[in-house]
């Protein structure tokens, strides 16, 4: 019988209303196991990273955390992960379970994967005269200062600062991958593609453009655009599903519209939340048994309700009445079908992507700030990674 502490660490447990559905479940464990109290760890986003790491270099650290695929390559080249292929046999996760793979090793067990998409109010851009939502970035452009000249709202809202620098790296992937670019081909990095610099380029004219949300953080543009003060944003799903359910009735499910970002390519963005098992738990036995707990059917298909549209690690769909009571999900859970999705992970340079992540924002940042060029910035850039990562 499973015992003792199990602590669980995951900043999506901040969240209104899904966070405490989320904890509601992992804490349900303990109604059938009576001798585990489930701990509830749960660092903001922005510092998550930072506290965990922390914990680590002090010996501790939650028993189970969440992390992407870089976070995989990352705590497996510092010891610190157990594996998982006895508690997970063959055939019990989908394919989403290959990102959380090192040499052909489970280390990180698919919680969710979660899309980006172009999403917008529709009410809103009603109002200003916009007949249909933008399929090119001009279209995007030329509707966001359409919203803004004609209703005085945000038009287009996004992150763009480097406080939240890990949330700006992983939301402006969207851009990349729509834009067709890449931060490294062939073993090589190419922070420079011209891809890279024209989706840069795409985004400073948003930037410049009176129509953006500059200086708003986004727990801030997240709230205006639930109370139903932004026409457009390019968010995950996850976040389109916090502004229909935590704005007080201020964004109807059947006012947000969703569809793939207007960018040149059909590729998008996904965020891999992994768990990740620390190789120091007191605990591994009552690790190993809650994860098969989380992991079947029941507990499957109550957090399918939670995270929906998201993609789980048991291929179990939400109910056809979220999918009634949500009609915007369809339009993440179309994506596969017409694009490939990509995380903001540089391949071939899983462990130094936050050393890539710092230096990529840096020189944007100064695109947006101070007005250099993207070619010069970017330039700069891969020059500047070459020198400190090599490739």
């Amino acid at each position: 019988m499973p015992s003792g502490e199990i602590s669980f660490a995951n900043p999506d447990l901040l969240q209104p209303v899904r966070g405490d559905a989320l904890w509601a479940v992992i804490a349900d464990y303990q109604k059938a196991n009576p001798n585990v109290k489930m701990v509830k760890v749960d660092p903001p986003y922005a510092q998550f990273t930072q506290v965990i790491d922390t914990q680590f270099g002090a010996g501790g650290g939650p028993d189970i955390f969440t992390g992407d695929v870089g976070a995989v390559a990352k705590y497996f080249k510092s010891g610190l992960l157990v594996a998982l292929d006895d508690v997970f046999p063959a055939g019990t996760l989908n394919s989403t379970a290959d990102a959380g793979k090192v040499n052909g090793v489970l280390y990180g067990v698919p919680f969710q994967t979660v899309n980006y998409a172009l999403i917008w109010n529709k009410s809103l851009i009603a109002k200003a005269g916009i007949e249909s939502p933008p399929k090119t970035f001009d279209e995007l452009l030329a509707d966001a200062k359409q919203c803004k000249e004609k209703l005085g709202v945000i038009g287009f809202a996004g992150r763009s600062q480097m406080n939240e620098m890990d949330g700006w790296w992983t939301d402006f992937n969207a851009w990349v991958q729509g834009f067709g670019g890449a931060m490294a081909k062939d073993g090589k990095l190419t922070l420079n593609a011209p891809e890279n610099i024209a989706a840069v380029t795409a985004f400073k004219q948003m930037y410049d453009s009176g129509a953006f949300s500059v200086g708003d953080d986004a727990s801030t543009f997240r709230l205006k655009f639930g109370q139903g003060q932004v026409c457009f944003a390019i968010e995950n799903s996850a976040s389109a599903n916090i502004a229909t359910t935590n704005t007080a009735g201020h964004l109807a499910p059947d006012n947000l519209g969703v569809s793939k970002t207007p960018f040149p390519t059909t590729g998008y963005a996904v965020i891999p939340q992994m768990l990740l098992v620390n190789k120091h738990s007191k605990n591994l036995d009552a690790v190993k048994a809650f994860l098969k707990w989380f992991y079947a059917k029941p507990q499957q298909q109550r957090i399918a309700e939670i995270e929906a549209p998201a993609v789980l690690g048991t291929d179990t769909p939400p109910s056809a009445d979220y999918m009634t009571a949500h009609p915007w999900a369809a339009g993440y859970m179309d994506l596969p079908k017409t694009g490939t999705g990509k995380s903001n992970v540089v391949p071939g340079f899983e462990a130094q992507t936050p050393q890539i992540e710092k230096i990529f924002l840096t020189a944007f940042s100064k695109v947006l700030t101070e007005n250099a060029s993207p070619t010069d910035a970017l330039n700069a850039a891969q020059s500047q990674a070459q020198s400190e990562i090599g490739g």
